[in-house]
């Protein structure tokens, strides 16, 4: 993904995307320094992201069976 926007940087965090970030800073941490390259304007750092893209792809910090939805289930029956 190339994107000039937080919200996308941090949806790439969350989706373990490869994410280009032509910002000079950003607010959110998210990926930055995992799969977040912010490149700011600087045209050789994004034509080495697009060579190495695969780099950055971030493994995922939830277990491989892991579903969020039904946890997030199990909780609310536990109070209903």
């Amino acid at each position: 993904m190339i994107t000039d926007g937080g919200s996308i940087q941090e949806e790439c965090f969350y989706l373990d995307k490869p994410c280009l970030l032509l910002r000079r800073r950003t607010e959110r941490m998210e990926g930055v320094g995992e799969n977040v390259l912010v490149a700011g304007l600087d045209q050789s750092a994004a034509f080495d992201f697009l060579a190495h893209y695969r780099e950055y792809v971030r493994k995922s910090a939830l277990d491989e069976h892991a579903c969020p939805s039904q946890e997030i289930v199990e909780y609310i029956k536990k109070w209903v």
